[in-house]
């Protein structure tokens, strides 16, 4: 599956060739549903909270996209892709899943760079960069979060984004 696909998806949507089903919202709102639960529940859990107005940290979002690839992988796909053959939305999720499937490696070398350094780590956002040392993982996240987007937006129909 390509970006050329999650394209097509997108524009299909935004024009309304492809109306989701009940059981293709379902689906989407399963989805949903475990990535609010599971950005609710930062990990790991001993970072210090950000400053006001900041979101979580780097490790935080890595480690809950990682979760919620793999919750999607084990949990949604093979149930769904059975249901909803040649289903859009399917093919969603398994873009959302190979997209966040690159975030793995940093989440796991962050988490436990983390594990070793949090007694003597002061200024986390600093702490982060020298983690992350110029091979980036936010350049990974504009493709997941404009694939999250269109889940969002086939689940609740507001296509306008």
């Amino acid at each position: 599956m390509t970006t050329d696909r999650l394209t097509q998806i997108e524009r299909d949507l935004t024009a309304r060739r492809w109306v989701p089903s009940r059981a293709e919202v379902e689906l989407g709102t399963a989805f949903a549903e475990r990535s609010r639960r599971l950005r609710g529940e930062p990990v790991p859990v001993d970072m210090p909270v950000p400053a006001r107005g900041e979101g979580p940290w780097l490790t935080q979002v890595l480690t809950v996209e990682a979760r919620l690839v793999g919750e999607v992988e084990r949990e949604l796909l093979p149930v769904w892709r059975a249901r909803l053959p040649e289903s859009p939305m399917v093919d969603l999720l398994e873009l959302y899943a190979a997209s966040g499937r690159a975030l793995l490696p940093y989440a796991t070398r962050m988490t436990a760079a983390w594990q070793e350094a949090a007694a003597r780590v002061g200024d986390v956002a600093r702490w982060e960069e020298s983690v992350v040392r110029g091979d980036d993982p936010r350049a990974l996240l504009p493709e997941l979060m404009f694939v999250g987007a269109v889940l969002q937006a086939a689940v609740t129909g507001d296509v306008g984004y």
